[in-house]
């Protein structure tokens, strides 16, 4: 008999290591740094494996609470895509997001204000660094998002044996 919970469980985390998997991947093979935003699109993803990790060290201690487990996880998934919306907005002009690129600190001289600007690494949110099929990666967030809520949902009206 298939459990419904564990494979849908196994599949977020899956599919929350393999996001982030290809995050790092992009910022530390191909040089895709990430802005505010892009972070913050990587938060869902960590506390999914973080929470999966956690129902699967409890095992059956938690078996009344499967249910709910799942409703947070998928709503962490909802999270992620509304940031990744936001994100595509931000990329097109839809909305303005002022909290992108580094800012400088307390300038005393222009040696100061020098070594602060040499020092920056700045990456604009409304900047698409990458783009696959006309879709930027945030694009790309929201499609895998979306797929997964799928995935996962679809799992509860499989026939049980």
């Amino acid at each position: 008999m298939i459990n419904k919970y564990k494979l849908q469980i196994n599949i977020l985390l899956f599919a929350s290591i393999f996001a982030l998997s290809l995050a790092y991947i992009g910022q530390y093979f191909f040089n895709l740094h990430p802005c505010i935003l892009c972070l913050y699109q990587r938060i869902p993803y960590v506390v999914i494996i973080i929470i999966v990790l956690i129902s699967l060290f409890f095992g059956n201690k938690i078996i009344e609470y499967q249910k709910y487990i799942i409703i947070v996880l998928l709503l962490l998934i909802l999270f992620n895509i509304i940031l990744a919306f936001y994100h595509v907005g931000v990329e097109n002009g839809f909305f303005v997001f002022t909290g992108c690129g580094d800012t400088l600190g307390n300038i005393d001289n222009i040696q100061d204000l020098r070594e602060q600007i040499l020092q920056i690494k700045s990456v604009k949110c409304d900047e698409v660094q990458f783009e696959f099929l006309s879709i930027s990666i945030a694009g790309w967030n929201i499609i895998y998002s979306i797929f997964i809520i799928i995935l996962v949902t679809s799992i509860k009206f499989l026939p049980s044996k």
